[in-house]
């Protein structure tokens, strides 16, 4: 049975415990974290990185799903697990998901498929609804509150560097709740405030391109 987990964090936690399902379909409207789990679930299948010979790149605009089922069935050459990601899932044309059910019901032990859609798929389409039922299904909307300022400051800090609480209120007034956005403008930010490892309001104005007076304070 498919469930639908809510947000980024959690679905971290499960891939770092080894909890890999045999396929997932991810989707929603922040982008930054629907890249970071599809990122940790390559990760998790093939840590050898992106170089690997059993990492299979299709784009659902130029990919049928027989294709699909058929790189997921092949057997790795060189690793213990195959990744099939399909990007743009909801892009493919292809209406037969009898193979691909089939498939789902009994996958391949040694492949993880996995299905990137956009921000909302439609749910009456033939291929969603099949993995809807079957797969792991994730939806990453933009974060916001407390949420969201818990990600900015632990992201600062993974940018090796912290930030002050009015300097991210006024990061997230002005530049969230997209997290792609507010991830270039922190690096910015930490850019710009080096060698100093906090950064501080007149940081974020600068990057931002904002007067003390267009601030909300």
């Amino acid at each position: 049975m498919a469930s639908r987990g809510e947000g980024l964090k959690p679905f971290l936690e499960e891939i770092r415990k080894g909890k890999l399902a045999p396929a997932y379909l991810l989707y929603g409207e922040d982008a930054w974290q629907k890249e970071e789990a599809a990122r940790a679930v390559r990760h998790a299948a093939l840590p050898e990185g992106e170089g690997s010979f059993d990492l299979v790149l299709l784009e659902g605009s130029s990919c049928s799903l027989s294709e699909v089922v058929d790189a997921a069935r092949t057997l790795p050459l060189f690793t213990s697990r195959r990744l099939v990601w399909v990007k743009e899932a909801e892009a493919i044309r292809d209406t037969a998901v009898g193979g691909l059910e089939e498939y789902l019901r009994s996958p391949s032990p040694s492949t993880c498929l996995l299905f990137v859609a956009g921000a909302k798929p439609d749910f009456r389409k033939a291929l969603i609804k099949t993995l809807q039922k079957l797969a792991e299904v994730r939806e990453f909307q933009p974060m916001k509150g407390a949420m969201l300022q818990g990600w900015i400051r632990a992201r600062v800090a993974e940018l090796d560097a912290e930030i002050e609480r009015d300097a991210a209120a006024l990061l997230e007034f002005h530049a969230g709740p997209e997290t792609m956005r507010l991830d270039r403008e922190l690096r910015k930010a930490v850019d710009f405030a080096a060698p100093r490892k906090r950064i501080g309001v007149a940081d974020v104005e600068a990057t931002l391109g904002i007067t003390a007076t267009a601030s909300v304070f």
